[in-house]
């Protein structure tokens, strides 16, 4: 503890890194779960900020009628960045996604922590699994059997993080940011630099800074102290 103190920049680097990964955006960006027909191409995109890596998280899906989750697929790969330094990846699994009621999908982080919990055709209680107890955030639009083959449920809009967008039904994008979907860099502000007074004489080239001479009172002052110090020296001496 003590040799971590005595490095102030880097315990500062480290609580600036934690902070940094926990507000990494990471989120359900995309989802195909029913169509007209066979249920063909269920998949869920999952969007972040390029350069995060998926591994060890989970997506994991839950059954409306007693909220018990009944499928989990495990997530891996790292975003690239392919929109404003975010990216997206889409995923699949070896079960399909139930056609609800109020079925959920929940993104689960590394650590076991649940992100985020979202269902269609309304919400539900979650009673087992990482998200146990939570409540789903229903995405209000549905798909059915009459829905076209290649359409999914998707975010829409333009912003800087999910909260900027809303979901909408549209044509299928796996791995590519949606049809209507435009992230915008964040704007991030640098320091204030004050403006540093000059002094110019009349007449002179003001691209040279001239610095005022001291009046004779401020020199009178500093010769005294300096006879001071010297007297003082030569008494310690004798």
């Amino acid at each position: 503890m003590k040799n971590f103190l005595k490095r102030p920049t880097m315990a500062l680097s480290v609580l600036l890194a934690s902070s940094s990964l926990q507000a990494l955006p990471v989120y359900i960006n995309e989802f195909h779960y029913d169509n007209q027909g066979a249920d063909q191409n269920e998949f869920v995109e999952i969007a972040g900020l390029s350069g995060t890596d998926l591994l060890g998280w989970q997506l994991e899906f839950y059954n409306g009628n007693n909220g018990r989750r009944y499928m989990s697929w495990d997530l891996s790969g790292s975003f690239s960045d392919q929109q404003a330094g975010y990216g997206v990846l889409p995923f699949t699994g070896s079960g399909g996604l139930q056609n609800g009621g109020n079925d959920g999908i929940a993104l689960v982080n590394n650590l076991g922590d649940l992100v985020q919990f979202i269902s269609y055709e309304g919400s539900l209680v979650a009673t087992n699994g990482s998200a146990l107890g939570a409540t789903s955030i229903d995405v209000g639009v549905v798909e059915s059997p009459s829905t076209a083959l290649g359409s999914s449920i998707q975010l829409s809009g333009t912003g800087e993080s999910s909260e900027a967008f809303a979901w909408v039904l549209g044509q299928a994008s796996q791995g590519a940011f949606n049809t209507d979907q435009l992230y915008q860099a964040p704007i991030v502000s640098g320091p204030v630099v004050p403006d540093i007074p000059t002094f110019t004489e009349p007449g002179s080239n003001p691209d040279v800074v001239s610095v005022p001479e001291p009046a004779s009172l401020s020199l009178l002052g500093l010769g005294l102290l300096l006879l001071g110090q010297i007297r003082r020296g030569a008494k310690m001496r004798s």
